[in-house]
Order: structure tokens, then sequence, then C-alpha cells
């Protein structure tokens, strides 16, 4: 457990981040205690470089429900590997009580990183995909599906976000009384199930996949710029021949060959997804 933590929250050295400032996106910025630096869902979220202070990460689900992750100190780089394509954050980050002292690394500029210095790339992609798998194994984050267990439309999309490597919870009709609660609070009736509450609160009835799709940020927002975005290429390509993947079997990357459809953004230029591998 010591060294997996080490592996998922890795504290840069003073040289290692005096190198990583060169590729900041924009100035350093104090934040007072309890301010947010971003919030659940938020679009094109940078991560950050923390110089001072701490910041606390919790993770929050469709009902409100939340739960404090981690405590990121100096040292440290927020985000997981979502953030490399600049899409929607899966949790909070807010000033500790002492405040902090952060650098911001947009998608653009976090790939540059990850390109731009072998080492620190290889600490930043090892403790990203490690911090995806371990929200979408532990639960608690991502979306909430509510409906019967045995609902084919239920367990198509489940297989959905399984395939896209999304986090979800689902809640059973019946049997769970937040699953109940909540059909009764939005007056759903069962021609309605199953439903899908996002993780900014809003719903969504009998959603197809495409929808379900937009609804969580997994639909890219295309522009000429990131379609076939040669950095996010590189990216994939030094994951790939890196060890990264083979120290932690228990995750797998699909090529293409094993998805539906085209691809469709820069980081699907490859469409690799990481997901937890099959037992």
């Amino acid at each position: 457990m010591i060294g997996a933590a080490i592996n998922s929250f890795p504290i840069l050295p003073a040289i290692e981040r005096e190198a990583a400032l060169r590729f900041a996106s924009g100035p350093t910025r104090r934040y007072t205690p309890g301010e947010a630096l971003f919030n659940v869902g938020a679009t094109e979220s940078p991560a950050f470089l923390i110089l001072s202070g701490r910041v606390e990460i919790a993770r929050r689900d469709g009902l409100g429900r939340a739960s404090v992750i981690v405590v990121h100190e100096e040292g440290e780089i927020t985000g997981e590997i979502s953030q490399l394509a600049g899409r929607p954050t899966l949790a909070e980050g807010r000033a500790g009580p002492e405040g902090c002292e952060v650098a911001p690394f947009d998608a653009v500029h976090l790939r540059a990183l990850v390109v731009g210095s072998a080492d620190i790339g290889e600490i930043v992609m090892r403790a990203f995909i490690l911090r995806r798998t371990e929200l979408i194994t532990e639960g608690g984050a991502g979306s909430i599906l509510i409906g019967g267990a045995s609902d084919p439309w239920l367990v198509r999309l489940q297989g959905f976000l399984r395939r896209n490597g999304y986090p979800y919870t689902v809640l059973e009709v019946g049997t769970n009384p937040d699953a109940t609660a909540t059909v009764e609070k939005f007056a759903v009736a069962p021609e309605d199930l199953p439903i899908a509450i996002c993780p900014n609160g809003s719903l969504l009835k009998r959603a197809s996949e495409a929808e379900l799709g937009i609804c969580f940020g997994i639909t890219p927002t295309l522009n000429a710029a990131s379609v076939g975005d040669p950095m996010m290429v590189s990216v994939l390509l030094r994951l790939k021949s890196s060890r990264i993947l083979d120290e932690y079997p228990n995750l797998a990357v699909m090529s293409p060959a094993a998805m539906r459809g085209p691809p469709t953004s820069g980081l699907s230029t490859l469409n690799w997804r990481f997901t937890p591998a099959s037992r």
C-alpha cells in the first residue's frame, strides 16, 4: 500500500518542480483557505503543481454526497488522466486550512510537460493512470445509475461507461433507500427507468449512449486544433513504449479495433481508454 500511495501521489523534488514550472500555462496564484480551485464537472480545468500549502480533493456523486479522497501536499500535482484531454473533472479541489500557492497546467501545457520532460512525464502519467483506476474501482465518484438490476437498458449503459473508463455507481430500485428516495423526489415513472444522474446533479431518463456521453463529458468537443493533435499522439506513444503498463497488469489499454466508431478527438486519435482489466 505504501508503494502504491507513492506512485499515485508522488512528491516532486525541488529541482523537478523548477523544471516543471517552465511548462506552466500561467503565473502562480495564491488561494485562500477553503477557496475552490476547481469544481466537479468543470471542463478545461488545469492540473496544479502545489508550491506551498495543501489542496483537499473530494469526490462528489450526483446526489450531492461528498468525501475527501486525498490531501495534496507541497510538491504534488493534482489531476488524473482525463485532464490530459481537458475533459470534465470528476472531483473538486479546495485550498487547505492554510491556503495554498499553485502553478496551473492546462491540457496543452500538461501534455507538453509529459512529452518535454521524460522523467517528470513518466511520474505524472503513472500517477494519473492510478488515480483514474482508483476512482473507478473504489466508487463514490462520477455518475449514478438507478434502475432494476436486470434491466437490459441499465446493463447497456453500464457497459458503455465501463468501456470508456468512466466511474459510476448503480443503485437498485426497491432495495436501495437512496434509489427509492431519488425516484420519489423527481417523480420518475417506472417506464422512465433507468435514470442517470450526472455529477452536476442533472437527471436523464432512459438515456441513449450518445446522451449519456454528452452529459458526462465523455463525448469530446471537436476543434481543428485537437483532432489528430500530434502532442497527444506523442503522449500516448510514450506511454505505450514505457514500462508503466507492464508494472500495473490490472490496467488494460484498448486499441481502436476493440472499440466501435472512429476516433473523435486528440485523446482518442488512437482511441485508447484506461479501464480495469477483465478478471
